[in-house]
């Protein structure tokens, strides 16, 4: 049977229309009709890393209750827990688009060892040297470095960033202050503030210090 439209995910689906194989089993239970059995179909789509064309298939199971009109489980239940008898049919869709989309990768890939774009240039990894070889020798993020093709520039990174209060730190920065004094109100001779002058010996116009 053909493929219903839409039936997948954003960068791998089911084509609409391709051949859609169904091995199904068909048992009558007391609440209605119970449905098992697999379905298999071609799968379409492009590699999460690099964005080359992939294709592939996919074989899920299937496993479906259709209650009975009237039943106690059609009853009980909602529309969306339970499938419903149409007359003498079920319809598969639903049970059959949940299973699929659950069995898809979320991230397909081309290959489990896919080294993805070049960051350099943008093309594929296959056909890349420096992203092959990147990814081959050196862990994406690491601070290794490769030796790139001609024509293709590289970026230095800092091996560490220091802080602004380690730079603060450094001995390039210690340097000596002058020490504040003031005039002495008596003797005009510079002195250390709130402290008696070592001139006149005065401190707040009294004599302190016998100099």
């Amino acid at each position: 049977m053909p493929a219903p439209a839409d039936l997948g995910l954003e960068l791998i689906r089911v084509p609409d229309g391709a051949d859609l194989t169904l091995d199904l089993r068909m048992e009558s239970v007391s609440e209605g009709v119970l449905v098992s059995g697999t379905a298999s179909a071609p799968t379409a789509g492009e590699c999460g890393r690099c964005l080359r064309p992939i294709s592939d298939s996919v074989v899920v199971p299937i496993q479906e209750l259709y209650a009975y009109e009237h039943s106690t489980t059609d009853e009980t239940t909602d529309e969306d827990e339970v499938g419903r008898l149409q007359g003498d049919l079920v319809d598969l869709e639903p049970a059959l688009r949940d299973a699929v989309v659950l069995a898809l990768p979320v991230t397909p890939l081309c290959r489990d060892d896919c080294p993805g774009l070049c960051p350099s240039v943008g093309c594929t990894g296959t056909s890349c040297r420096l992203a092959t070889a990147t990814s081959r020798s050196t862990p994406v993020g690491g601070p290794d470095s490769i030796a790139p093709e001609r024509g293709v520039g590289t970026v230095a990174v800092p091996k560490r960033k220091m802080s602004r209060s380690n730079t603060r730190s450094r001995r390039a920065q210690w340097k000596a202050t002058a020490v504040a004094t003031v005039a002495c109100p008596q003797c005009r001779s510079p002195k250390l503030p709130h402290a008696a002058c070592t001139v006149c010996g005065t401190y707040n116009g009294r004599q302190v210090l016998e100099v």
